[in-house]
């Protein structure tokens, strides 16, 4: 991720980041301890850039979630706040809100941020998505095929919750729903 990071522009880096960086407010349930890799570089990567989670430094004590899955063996919640927004600290008076909000399609709430673009000087910068699997036939009909498949199964969950926790493990698995 570090070679993403631009030592003399602003950058903004948002997305999932599979950790969590504070056990007592970011998740309930579950081991605190896994991903560690994850964690330790995306410790390393904020004490070189020293970046703001903007969400957590505006909501400093909240308790807020991003996802939710059940736990494998005793159907227990496990909450966890994983998407961030990492800013430049140039950036951050730039900001004029941060959200959750629930997005019902994932088993993942949205990271809301919102900027006054009226003072943001722009500039260039670098956009990094991976397109190569859109262009692959196969990969589209792979796709196309996963959600036909879960679209005649979601009546079959009781919640939109257990739901998704299917999803993921289908996706993780590619062997279908149990």
């Amino acid at each position: 991720m570090v070679k993403f990071i631009s030592e003399g522009d602003d950058d903004i880096i948002g997305g999932d980041f599979h950790c969590i960086a504070n056990g007592k407010l970011d998740k309930i349930g579950g081991k605190h301890d896994i991903r560690q890799i994850a964690a330790a570089s995306l410790q390393s990567m904020s004490s070189r850039f020293n970046p703001s989670d903007i969400w957590r430094d505006h909501h400093i004590d909240a308790r807020a979630f991003t996802g939710t899955v059940l736990h494998p063996t005793d159907g227990s919640f496990i909450c966890t706040s994983t998407e961030k927004f990492l800013l430049s600290r140039t950036l951050t008076l730039f900001v004029l809100d941060t959200s959750i909000k629930s997005f019902p399609h994932s088993d993942h709430d949205n990271v809301c941020l919102v900027l006054n673009p009226d003072q943001v000087v722009q500039g260039p910068g670098y956009w990094h998505f991976n397109s190569e699997l859109l262009g692959d036939a196969g990969f589209e009909v792979q796709i196309k095929d996963f959600w036909t498949d879960c679209e005649t199964k979601y009546d079959d969950f009781k919640t939109i919750a257990i739901f998704c926790a299917k999803i993921i493990g289908k996706q993780k698995r590619h062997k279908g729903f149990k």
